[in-house]
């Protein structure tokens, strides 16, 4: 079973910051996948520093931060001030990589593919709502290939490679494995053309900044946009990193 933690009262942000003086736990030559498996709790900061760990995940923390042209040095003490704070406030984390594959389909399932579809659906009602300027219109439009490459994707999991993945937890035959192989390496592509597409969209809205004469439906949108982009990133993450490794 993966490691649970329950939350306790914690030091002061003051103690913490002391603490962080003396503690250094990253290295710089972990890769961003490896990071945002082994401490999950710091993909907010990844993202907020917009380092994909989940499609550049293979790029060392160093490397990655070096071509962002970002600080080193700020970005690893925020990573190292979370690590801290999750030792001492010890909140429930779930480490999937210790978990059976069973679990972490039916949690992909009922997070990630529910979450996707709901959002989609309150995108696409965004968009109809809104009177479209040119650049909305060519946003629709990449959105609308997104949407397709999405539903698409999840079904063929949910009705192909997921109930075989579960076939092989149960029965770890060479020749079930093989077909695993396969469709996994199909997924993979897919995950892919996604990730091109979640790249266009957060290219033509800045990372998702919101104009400032922007409507309440158009920052509404550019919101739920960036939701359903980290959601996707740590899904994706979470299949190509950790659920395809254990087969």
């Amino acid at each position: 079973m993966g490691l649970r933690r329950n939350v306790t009262t914690g030091l002061s942000q003051v103690m913490m910051k002391e603490r962080l003086t003396r503690m250094n736990y990253i290295k710089g030559k972990e890769t961003l996948s490896e990071l945002a498996t082994t401490y999950p709790f710091i993909v907010d900061i990844l993202n907020q520093y917009h380092l994909d760990y989940t499609f550049k995940g293979g790029i060392t923390l160093k490397d990655a931060v070096e071509r962002a042209g970002l600080s080193y040095e700020n970005v690893t003490a925020d990573i190292n001030l979370a690590i801290d704070e999750y030792i001492v406030t010890k909140p429930e984390v779930i480490y999937w990589e210790n978990e059976p594959i069973d679990k972490i389909i039916d949690h992909i399932e009922k997070k990630h593919h529910r979450f996707m579809e709901k959002t989609i659906e309150e995108i696409r009602s965004l968009f109809d709502s809104l009177e479209l300027t040119p650049e909305l219109e060519s946003l629709e439009k990449i959105f609308d290939e997104l949407q397709e490459e999405i539903l698409s994707h999840q079904r063929q999991e949910e009705m192909e490679l997921f109930p075989l993945l579960k076939e092989y937890s149960g029965n770890r035959s060479a020749e079930i494995r093989h077909k695993c192989v396969d469709y996994m390496e199909r997924a993979m592509d897919e995950h892919d053309r996604t990730g091109q597409v979640l790249k266009d969209i957060n290219r033509m809205t800045d990372h998702f900044m919101q104009p400032v004469d922007a409507t309440a439906e158009l920052k509404e949108l550019y919101a739920r946009m960036d939701a359903l982009e980290k959601d996707t990133f740590l899904h994706i993450h979470m299949e190509n990193s950790i659920l395809f490794k254990m087969i």
